[in-house]
C-alpha cells in the first residue's frame, strides 16, 4: 500500500481523495423520489395513490354491415376456412384503361391469346393452398368518384373465364417474354372461351378514341374465388403497378406475335367484395354474434377484419369513482387478453380501439392524439394481448358528467384490407388461470 500511495502524485491523490468524499455524501444523502420531503410533510398531506383493476367490464360481439372499398391500397382475392369464423371469400371488380388511344389492330385480327397478369402485394394465410378463380366481364358502370362498400354486388356477364386452379406462388419467376417477371399470377381468359378478346381485338373505332368510350364499351372484370373447405390463403394484389395489366395477344394479315395491353392505373375504378358464412362458425360464436346472446361475452369475444365482426367494450359503473372523493387518473389500462387456445394464422399487427357514441356511431378516444407510443394497440405476442391507455378518457368521465359514456368499439386496425382476426377473454372466463379483460387504474386520492 505504502509503495502503491507513493507511486501517485500529490496533486492526483489529492483529486481522488476528494471525489471519494463527494461519492460518500451523495450516497448517504440519496432517497427514492418517494421519499424526498417525507420527513418534513405533515402526515396528513401526503398524497395517496391507489391501484384498482376492479372495475366492472361487459363485453359482446356484433357484425359489421360493411366498410369502405373502393380504391383500396390492395385489391383482394381468395378464401378462408376458419374453425371458429366460418368462411370467408374475397373478390375484386377493375375498370381498365387505353394504353393507346391510336392503336390499329390492322388488317383481320386473330386472337392468340388475352391473359390477365396480376402483381403480387402479399399474402395471408397457407399459400399451399389450392385456389379455384372465376372470371366475369363486368357488366355495370362504376365511377372513381363514387363510394362503395364491401357489400356491393354489380351485374356480370354469364361466363366464366377462367375457371383456373392454382397454389400461389408470389416469390416465383414467371418468363414473360422477353423478360422474366416475379411476384406475378397470369390468367389465361381465352382457354375456355374467345368471345372477350374478340370483343377487345374487333372493338369499333368509336370505342377505342379515348378512355371514357372504351370504358363504356368494356366496363371491367370480376374476379372471386370458390370457398375452400379448410385454412386457406387471402392474395393482396397491386392492381395499378406496372406488372399488372389485361393483354390482348394476335396476328393480323401482316404480322405475328402482336399484343396490346390494358393498364390498370390510379384512374382506374377498383372494388374489394368481401362476403362471411357464418354457417360455418363454431356454435359459440354463432349463438353470440348471430343470435345476440350477449352474456357469452363474459367468455370470448371476437373481432375480425374484411367488415367481419368488432366487439363493444363498456365500463358502465366507472363514474362510481367519485364516491371516493375527489381523485385524478394517474393512469388507465384497458387489458385485452387472447384466448390461450386460438391459433388460426397471424394475429392482427394493431387493434383500433375507438369511442362509441351511438349504435355504430364512434369518433376518436382523446388518449389517440398521444401517438401510438402512448395510446398502444399493438399486438403484444410474449403475453398474447393487446393494451390501451385510456388515462385522459377515464378522467374526462369523472370530471365532466356530459362526457358520453357508451364505450368502446374495437375492431382489426385496417380491416378494410387486412383479414386477419382474434379471440379474446371476455371480462369473465372460466377457469381460474385465465385472465380477461380488465380495466388498471392508478390514481390519486387528492383531499
Amino acid at each position: 500500500m505504502t509503495k502503491l500511495l507513493k507511486a501517485i502524485k500529490p496533486a492526483c491523490f489529492f483529486q481522488i481523495l476528494i471525489a471519494g468524499l463527494l461519492a460518500s455524501a451523495l450516497t448517504s444523502c440519496y432517497k427514492s423520489p418517494e421519499q424526498l420531503g417525507a420527513n418534513i410533510l405533515p402526515e396528513n398531506s401526503r398524497l395517496k395513490v391507489f391501484y384498482s383493476d376492479t372495475a366492472t367490464v361487459y363485453a359482446y360481439t356484433q357484425t359489421i354491415d360493411s366498410v369502405r372499398s373502393d380504391e383500396s391500397s390492395k385489391s383482394l382475392l381468395g378464401s378462408l376456412s376458419d374453425p371458429v369464423f366460418g368462411k370467408t371469400s374475397a373478390g375484386f371488380y377493375t375498370q381498365f384503361q387505353l394504353s393507346s388511344t391510336t392503336h390499329d389492330f390492322g388488317t383481320n385480327p386473330v386472337l392468340d391469346s388475352l391473359v390477365l397478369q396480376l402483381y403480387y402485394a402479399g399474402t395471408y394465410g397457407d399459400t399451399l393452398t389450392t385456389l379455384k378463380v372465376h372470371t366475369y366481364e363486368l357488366l355495370e358502370d362504376i365511377y372513381l368518384d363514387s363510394v362503395y362498400y364491401s357489400n356491393i354486388l354489380l351485374s356480370t356477364g354469364s361466363t366464366d373465364y377462367s375457371d383456373l386452379e392454382f397454389s400461389p406462388r408470389p416469390s416465383d419467376s414467371i418468363p414473360v417474354f422477353p423478360d422474366t417477371i416475379k411476384g406475378i399470377l397470369r390468367i389465361n381468359l381465352s382457354n375456355r372461351s374467345d368471345a372477350l378478346g374478340n370483343k377487345l381485338l374487333n372493338a369499333p373505332e368509336d370505342a377505342m378514341k379515348d378512355i371514357e368510350s372504351f370504358q363504356q364499351y368494356f366496363k371491367g372484370l370480376y374476379l372471386i374465388t370458390e370457398p375452400v373447405n379448410s385454412d386457406g390463403v387471402i392474395l393482396y394484389f397491386d392492381l395499378p403497378s406496372h406488372f399488372s395489366n389485361l393483354t390482348v395477344y394476335y396476328r393480323n394479315d401482316d404480322k405475328d406475335s402482336l399484343k396490346y395491353q390494358y393498364p390498370i392505373t390510379v384512374t382506374c375504378a377498383r372494388i374489394n367484395r368481401f362476403e362471411h358464412n357464418y354457417f360455418y362458425a363454431a356454435p359459440e360464436f354463432k349463438q353470440q354474434v348471430l343470435e345476440g346472446d350477449t352474456t357469452l361475452g363474459d367468455e370470448r369475444v371476437y373481432v375480425q377484419g374484411l367488415s367481419g365482426a368488432k366487439t363493444v367494450i363498456t365500463i358502465p359503473f366507472i363514474r362510481d369513482f367519485k364516491n371516493l372523493g375527489t381523485i385524478g387518473i394517474n393512469e388507465a389500462i384497458l387489458e385485452l387478453p387472447g384466448a390461450p387456445e386460438d391459433n388460426f394464422f397471424d394475429a392482427p399487427k394493431k387493434m383500433a380501439l375507438v369511442q362509441r357514441l351511438e349504435d355504430g356511431v364512434y369518433d376518436l378516444l382523446p388518449d389517440q392524439i398521444e401517438g401510438e407510443e402512448y395510446f398502444g394497440g399493438r399486438y403484444n405476442s410474449s403475453g398474447n394481448k393487446y393494451e390501451f391507455r385510456i388515462t385522459r378518457y377515464i378522467q374526462s368521465l369523472l370530471l365532466d358528467s356530459t362526457t358520453v359514456n357508451k364505450g368502446f368499439y374495437l375492431f382489426t386496425m385496417g380491416g378494410s384490407v387486412n383479414p386477419n382476426r382474434f379471440v379474446f377473454n371476455g371480462p369473465r372466463p372460466s377457469g381460474d388461470t385465465l385472465s380477461g379483460i380488465r380495466l388498471k387504474i392508478l390514481y390519486t386520492d387528492t383531499d
